[in-house]
């Protein structure tokens, strides 16, 4: 249940970043950066070197969040959907696509969490310019 309280807590509070990202602020805080997010991902899946069942669940939570936002802007307004993932894509797989584009991109660790799984997702699945 607390696990669960802390998922629903974290994506109300990405809702709220993402909504704030038109604005400039002097300085950017992030709730989770991309190092942070990398390792509730990183190997914590059943079998893997540093398996963990509320980090594998956090991360998985964090991405479909990202995912269900993206989606939930674009029917909410005119705000075009940044990434287009086909039916059948699995919480595991957007986890492994996550962690694919952000290890080739270590230089990319320090920004915020969301924008770069946003970005990872939207490089991998774009959407159809109509």
């Amino acid at each position: 249940m607390r696990l669960m309280l802390r998922a629903v807590g974290e994506l109300a509070f990405l809702f709220l970043l993402l909504s704030a990202a038109g604005s400039t602020a002097a300085s950017t805080v992030y709730f989770k950066i991309g190092d942070d997010l990398k390792a509730s991902c990183d190997g914590t899946a059943a079998g893997e070197e540093n398996a963990s069942t509320a980090e594998y669940l956090l991360c998985l939570g964090y991405l479909q969040g990202v995912v269900d936002t993206d989606v939930t802007f674009a029917e909410w307004s005119e705000y075009p959907r940044q990434a287009c993932i086909p039916q059948g894509i699995t919480s595991s797989q957007l986890r492994q696509t996550f962690l694919v584009w952000l290890n080739a991109r270590p230089d990319h660790l320090h920004f915020g969490a969301a924008s770069l799984a946003l970005t990872a997702f939207a490089e991998t699945w774009p959407c159809k310019k109509e």
